[in-house]
């Protein structure tokens, strides 16, 4: 039998890393595995996973999990996927001491958090489930207490009215990364954003925010609300995105756009200074207004900008219809607010076919050749629209080319840079 195996690890004193993973058998292996921890002292990294994946955590399965609390050496606990799928942390998790990092599919809420906190050396948890829908009607309640404040690393599923709870339990985090559950799940009777807790996230560095296909402006607005408060406290963060969920197909035409160029704007005008990076996509509008108000920042290295129009099902009503709003002078008063910035791209989120790519390329080259006219009396003789000498290097094919490419959006920051320096020898905007 394939078990026959697991009767062995009781002889191997010296191990330290085990992975097992089991079948759809309703976890009927771990019995055999549970015969062995007193042999497995040397453990300090275990991982087990399960192939199926029921609604619902079966209890018996978790309950023959319990040896693991007698492995006190691992620093390292990854359990995943049925029927361990959304448990609440165990009782026997507790006797982990040593444990620095949990990659599982635990079920976190307000009232079981001292769970971890009885492990002092934590610093890592992924997987976790910390959404509202699971443990109480639309979160907004008390703000947990600041248990696990040694956690700097945190990879959770969450409600957005439970941001400012997952900020209160986790003060110390460093790297954060939130996927925002569907709204369609929730009473919107029942949402309450619950206040920001004080200064929160001074340690953050990197922020993801991953949404799945927030379909209310109201919700998204809410969440939103939130993580700007959250970020006036975050004076080190460095890296900012604002997403779509990897996982989500935008070419298949299902994703809405809960940001607007207003968010954009307020992320420009408030975000800690510190910021180097930061990415917005979907965007509902791209407008000059996204951009114009935005104040000097000169730690922003890279900015990407990711616009999904409001119908983008018809190519000819895209084309017609739902042009982005930037013109060269939204771009130019962008260029004088980041006068470090190294990285530009402003994109579009339905770059699924070629007439929509295309109708796409030819307005930031268009872009290009309008930056490139201000301010010069008459073009230089055999000059390109894209400041280069037709020399070819990487642009987009001889014919103009339908895709827009890497060196193109280097050619856009280019052209707002001579054009700056231009406004500058002539001591008058240019636009």
């Amino acid at each position: 039998m394939a078990w026959a195996t697991l009767l062995q690890l009781s002889r191997l004193g010296r191990l330290e890393t085990l992975a097992v993973a089991f079948p759809d058998d309703g976890g009927a292996g771990l019995r055999y595995l549970a015969r062995s921890p007193g042999g497995l002292s040397g453990l300090t990294s275990l991982s087990i996973s399960f192939d199926a994946l029921p609604h619902s955590p079966d209890e018996a399965v978790i309950a023959a999990l319990s040896f693991i609390g007698r492995l006190v050496g691992l620093t390292h606990l990854h359990l995943r996927h049925a029927p361990v799928h959304r448990m609440a942390p165990p009782a026997w998790l507790s006797s982990l001491t040593a444990l620095t990092r949990i990659d599982a599919d635990l079920q976190l809420s307000p009232g079981n958090l001292a769970a971890l906190a009885a492990l002092p050396a934590l610093r890592e948890l992924r997987s976790i489930d910390y959404s509202a829908m699971w443990w109480t009607a639309g979160g907004g309640g008390a703000l947990p207490a600041a248990c696990c404040p040694g956690v700097t690393f945190l990879v959770t599923y969450i409600h957005p009215s439970d941001i400012a709870s997952v900020a209160a339990a986790f003060p110390g985090l460093k790297l954060a990364v939130l996927q925002i559950l569907n709204d369609d799940a929730y009473d919107e009777e029942e949402l309450r954003f619950a206040a920001v807790p004080p200064a929160p996230w001074r340690n953050l560095r990197i922020l993801r925010v991953y949404d799945l296909d927030l379909h209310e402006r109201h919700i998204a607005a809410g969440a939103f609300s939130t993580l700007l408060s959250l970020l006036r406290g975050a004076g080190e963060l460095t890296d900012l995105s604002l997403e779509p969920d990897p996982r989500v197909d935008v070419d298949a035409g299902y994703v809405e756009s809960p940001w607007t160029d207003a968010d954009v704007a307020a992320l420009l005008a408030h975000a800690p200074a510190a910021l180097e990076s930061l990415t917005v996509s979907p965007i509902a509008a791209l407008t000059d207004a996204t951009v114009a108000g935005c104040p000097h920042r000169p730690a922003l290295k890279t900015l990407k900008l990711g616009w999904l129009p409001a119908v983008y099902g018809s190519i000819w009503l895209y084309q017609l219809l739902y042009r982005p709003e930037l013109t060269p002078a939204g771009l130019l008063a962008l260029g004088r607010a980041l006068p470090g910035l190294q990285s530009l791209k402003v994109y579009c989120c339905c770059e699924h076919s070629d007439e929509v790519e295309s109708a796409w390329c030819q307005l930031k080259r268009a872009w290009v050749e309008q930056l490139n006219a201000l301010g010069c009396e008459q073009p230089a003789l055999g000059a390109r629209a894209d400041g280069s000498d037709g020399g070819g290097s990487g642009g987009g094919g001889s014919d103009g080319g339908l895709r827009w490419t890497v060196a193109d959006d280097a050619a856009l920051l280019l052209a707002i840079r001579r054009a700056l320096a231009r406004e500058a020898a002539a001591g008058v905007r240019l636009a």
